[in-house]
């Protein structure tokens, strides 16, 4: 069963329209957030050096990738520094590119996260706390929360074709597909839209598959049909089929 959500309102021009800017003025620099405090020795206070110089590889490799609009490769190599070294300087790369390819969910909580880090030698400094911040104010329209209520509770969900867990869901603002099914029951398969920075309820109640328990039961009453057969009858029919075998030897004998 296929039904279309369309009780909500179409989403906002000012929303539509910035989700095209995610290539706005935002530079992404190298930052010192990512372990580069020195002692006098030359090895870095937080890390391992090996470890720091790999991930400061990675990020200038991002970054390079990022300026050349590969938000793909770029994002996979962000995300390998910040395996390494960890920071907001990292945090903050992967929210950028996760904007970019429309992640607005993923690049929500990673620039959130990239603001939350206070840590002095991982932190952003104040012009990319700022610049996070503008960021942050384009992207809460972008996003909406989806709560589900579903009937029965062994539900089993997929969310836009892939399976999903749980009942609370934050998505992209726009149109979605959700696909409940459990064994017994007819699955259904709804769209809905979700409007930025606002939740939608959704109620799911799937309706039992007639032909399961009425299948069911013709099997357990043509089982219940067959007679058994009464107690000794077979042994007592194999005497009979004994005796009349003798019998017939004994008339062949005396030559009746």
């Amino acid at each position: 069963m296929v039904v279309r959500d369309r009780s909500d309102r179409s989403i906002p021009r000012s929303v539509r329209s910035a989700a095209g800017c995610a290539g706005f003025a935002l530079t992404l620099a190298l930052a010192p957030a990512a372990g580069a405090q020195v002692d006098d020795k030359g090895v870095t206070a937080n890390a391992d050096a090996g470890r720091y110089e790999r991930a400061r590889k990675l990020f200038v490799d991002g970054t390079s990738a990022y300026q050349r609009r590969d938000y793909i490769a770029a994002r996979e190599l962000f995300a390998r520094a910040h395996d390494l070294e960890p920071g907001a300087s990292t945090l903050r790369a992967l929210g950028l590119c996760d904007f970019a390819l429309k992640n607005y969910v993923a690049a929500r909580d990673e620039l959130r996260a990239a603001l939350a880090e206070t840590r002095s030698n991982k932190a952003l400094n104040r012009g990319q706390q700022h610049a996070v911040s503008e960021l942050l104010r384009q992207v809460e329209p972008l996003v909406g929360q989806l709560e589900l209520e579903l009937t029965p509770n062994e539900v089993m969900l997929e969310l836009d074709r892939a399976p999903a867990t749980g009942r609370e869901f934050w998505l992209n603002a726009g149109e979605h597909m959700v696909t409940a099914s459990a064994p017994g029951y007819q699955s259904q398969t709804l769209y809905v839209t979700i409007e930025g920075g606002r939740a939608k309820k959704l109620s799911i109640t799937l309706p039992r598959n007639p032909g399961a328990g009425v299948q069911a039961g013709a099997s357990s009453a043509q089982e219940a049909s067959a007679p058994a057969a009464a107690p000794g009858a077979t042994a007592r029919a194999e005497d009979g089929a004994e005796s009349e075998r003798g019998a017939a030897i004994v008339r062949g004998i005396v030559g009746l």
